[in-house]
């Protein structure tokens, strides 16, 4: 079986001809494992899969952190770690009958001390501290390990919406009664092969659209990867704000960690026009790259989605364990993790980096070829990284996460640009906790005005009301 073959899926279809519709397709576990392994895509691979247009103000972010300063940065490997986040559970992502990775990522480090195996080299020490000592290579895909999450031999039926169920003739029935599917001949069975280009076009639909089957399948909207920006939702009200009558302000959070910064505000039109901020918060919006975007829908309490790759984290949550290989696949899904080595310097978000595999683990699977890494990296000073940006250090920080060095210039000639009279510029302090921090992230994602969005959406809410109701007030007395 030649390469193009291995990389190819079939999937059946049953669509309804006159409303030119998905009702829903049936597919084995070969799919649902690829449409599974969504959730723990880092958002840095996501954009770089669909395409730079994508993520709103994440794109401007990446944009800053390829033309960071070198100086800036904690190691030489970090600029490439945070443009090309690897996966928790990539080790369970390699042998997907159709793989969605930008490479193969088959380097690892080996530490002979205590056996684990690092994802990144970060500057030649394993996390237990001694020197990592040889670079593995795997082959991939794995010869003699079988692939995905959920048993070879599970079927199921997707819904347009990209709903997950196992295989029941009474949930399609009730599915085309939902469609009001009474028309004689409108059903048609078509089986279509789906490729890595399909693959990815389903990736970006289940962010914009609420229909992705259909209009993947059916041709409804022809979308080249990269064309168009993604637009998947809005940050809504959550019991999280915090009071910005003050010009200090903190909110309760769940982990003990805070980061300060310094918002800069256009009171003309109530925008935060820049932040001021130290390398903490700066290395916390790199994090964001290396986060699953399975953790965007696994804290979606102020989320508002405009697609519907939230049902696949639900159908993941709704399905009888027993359908998967073992417990450990659903959660793995479900629980997002980091890349070992990837958990952030000062914890303000509660997510963990995954356990390094062993080499035993490894090479129970693989036949991993082993070379010295003595020659590649013998003029590095080993030292463990501490986060992915130097400090200390003072950051300037746009509303669309640009991200440039503090400099009193810049600011003021923006400012002057803008023609804001120095009177109607405010600074106000934030301490972001963990509420804020995951408000941030998602607005990152679907805001084009991240931090106006986080800190002062509820006062420009408010000032709306205000207006509307003085101008019914105006009405009633005239």
């Amino acid at each position: 079986m030649d390469v193009a073959e291995l990389q190819s899926l079939s999937l059946k279809l049953l669509v309804h001809k006159v409303r030119n519709e998905v009702v829903f397709a049936e597919a084995n576990h070969d799919f649902v494992d690829v449409l599974f392994s969504f959730m723990t895509i880092p958002v840095g691979a996501v954009i770089k899969l669909i395409g730079d247009q994508s993520f709103s103000c994440m794109r401007n972010f990446c944009a800053s952190v390829e033309n960071f300063d070198e100086n800036l940065l904690s190691s030489k490997t970090c600029r490439e770690v945070l443009l090309h986040p690897r996966s928790a559970a990539e080790i369970y992502c390699r042998n997907l009958k159709l793989n969605w990775c930008e490479t193969d990522s088959n380097e690892y480090y080996e530490c002979t001390s205590c056996d684990r195996v690092s994802y990144y080299w970060q500057n030649g020490l394993c996390v237990c501290g001694k020197r990592l000592s040889y670079e593995l290579r795997l082959p991939s895909p794995s010869p003699t390990l079988l692939g995905g999450f959920t048993k070879s031999t599970s079927r199921f039926m997707i819904t347009s919406d990209l709903n997950v169920r196992p295989i029941s003739t009474m949930k399609g029935l009730t599915l085309l009664k939902l469609l009001g599917a009474g028309e004689k001949n409108a059903l048609e069975e078509r089986t279509v092969d789906v490729g890595k280009d399909k693959i990815l076009e389903l990736l970006k639909l289940s962010l914009a659209s609420k229909r992705p089957l259909t209009e993947a399948f059916l041709n409804l909207i022809p979308l080249k990867i990269g064309s168009c920006s993604v637009k998947i939702g809005s940050v809504i009200n959550s019991p999280g704000n915090v009071d910005y009558s003050q010009n200090r302000v903190s909110s309760s959070t769940k982990t003990e960690e805070t980061i300060s910064l310094k918002l800069i505000i256009n009171l003309v039109n109530n925008t935060v026009l820049y932040a001021e901020a130290d390398s903490y918060f700066v290395d916390l919006l790199c994090s964001f790259l290396t986060f699953p975007i399975g953790f965007l829908f696994q804290k979606n309490d102020c989320f508002s989605f405009n697609g519907c790759m939230d049902n696949v984290y639900k159908s993941i949550n709704n399905l009888e364990v027993e359908l998967f290989k073992s417990p450990i696949m659903k959660e793995t899904l479900l629980e997002s993790k980091l890349a070992p080595g990837l958990a952030q310097l000062k914890k303000v978000i509660s997510i963990e980096d995954t356990t390094s595999p062993t080499y035993t683990d490894l090479i129970g699977h693989y036949k991993a070829e082993k070379y010295s890494t003595n020659s590649k990296y013998c003029n590095e000073e080993p030292v463990i990284a501490k986060g992915f940006v130097k400090g200390p250090s003072s950051f300037m920080i746009m509303d669309n996460l640009a991200v440039m060095p503090l400099s009193s210039i810049s600011g003021l000639r923006l400012i002057e640009t803008m023609q804001i009279p120095f009177d109607k510029i405010l600074e106000k302090e934030v301490v972001m906790g963990e509420i804020e921090a995951i408000r941030l992230f998602t607005a990152s994602l679907v805001a084009e005005n991240a931090l106006t969005d986080v800190f002062l959406r509820d006062e420009i809410k408010q000032e709306r009301t205000t207006r509307h109701q003085c101008s019914n007030i105006r009405i009633k007395i005239r």
